[in-house]
Formats: structure tokens, C-alpha cells, sequence
């Protein structure tokens, strides 16, 4: 059962180092200090701000820094989980996170779906 979607839009060219060390976990740094690519840096905070908006609550008591997406080995991006996303599947009520992102024309564009398996949502 879907109990969550977000999508976020981003002009690239709008982001750069400061908003780099504001929103981009540990994992994304390591990333992100090889090449300081632009399309990735406005990758990064699409996905974030389409995950928080699938949760339906906004930046309210969460560091971006504590989300981290990440490419897995096809290149796809996922999120990690930790403490925090583990809390926000407990009071969210979901378990499965399924993301995609693309760049195009100037622009990066992330959509997040939260899923629930097995019946309804909770709460």
C-alpha cells in the first residue's frame, strides 16, 4: 500500500557549496568532493525534499544531513538506513522506500514513494 509521494524539481544551477555542507550526509560528501558535480548536489536535495514531502511534513525537525542517498551497484539511487530514517518508518508507518531522479535541461527532478506492505496504514 502506498502511504506516501513526493517529487521535488531543482534548478542546478542554483545550488553549490554552501548548500553542499547543509544538506549532504557523510556518504554524499565523499561523493560529492570528487568532482563537485552541480547535477548531484541538486540530485541529492530533490530526493530529500521529495522524501520529506511524501511524509507530508516538511523540513520540521530534521537535518537534510541525516538523509543520505546513495547510488547502488546498478547506479540507482536508495536510501541508507539509519537511526533517523528508522524512526521515521516507526512514526511514519512505512518500510520501503522506492526513489528515482533524473537531470535534464538545467533541472534535476526526484520523486519518492513510501510503501507499506501487507495491509493498511496504521494510525
Amino acid at each position: 500500500m502506498i502511504v506516501g509521494v513526493g517529487i521535488d524539481i531543482v534548478q542546478i544551477s542554483r545550488v553549490g557549496e554552501r548548500l553542499a555542507r547543509r544538506v549532504l550526509s557523510a556518504e554524499e560528501q565523499a561523493i560529492w568532493a570528487k568532482n563537485k558535480n552541480q547535477s548531484f548536489l541538486a540530485g541529492r536535495f530533490a530526493l530529500k525534499e521529495a522524501f520529506l514531502k511524501a511524509l507530508g511534513m516538511g523540513i520540521r525537525g530534521i537535518k537534510l544531513a541525516d538523509l543520505s542517498f546513495v547510488p547502488n551497484e546498478l547506479g540507482a539511487v536508495h536510501l541508507l538506513k539509519n537511526e533517523t530514517v528508522a524512526h521515521l518508518e516507526n512514526v511514519h508507518k512505512f518500510d520501503q522506500v522506492h526513489s528515482t531522479l533524473s537531470h535534464d535541461g538545467g533541472i534535476a527532478i526526484a520523486v519518492v514513494i513510501l510503501e507499506k506492505e501487507g495491509g493498511a496504514k496504521d494510525g
